[in-house]
């Protein structure tokens, strides 16, 4: 639903998107985030959330997911890479 337009977004912005992950969740323990979009150009990944309404809370929630998202990026990309070579 919202995945189309955000590729076209992404694009008209001069990202050359190739791939587009749905609902990556990931973590350990107590720290689990779930990732809407994960939007792929190469090297470059963009996390996307997606709301219908936004409030405070969700805004800063979502500079925790970053923190959460960068410590994990190795373990995102290894996802991402066996996900496309899978037959």
């Amino acid at each position: 639903m919202v995945e189309p337009a955000v590729v076209e977004l992404f694009r008209q912005q001069g990202l050359d998107v190739n791939e587009v992950h749905s609902r990556m969740r990931l973590g350990h323990g107590r720290e689990r985030i779930e990732i809407d979009l994960l939007v792929v150009d190469g090297d470059t990944a963009v996390a996307v959330e997606c709301k219908t309404r936004l409030t405070v809370e969700d805004v800063v929630r979502q500079g925790e997911n970053v923190s959460l998202i960068l410590a994990q990026r190795d373990v995102i990309f290894s996802l991402v890479y066996k996900n496309e070579n899978m037959p």
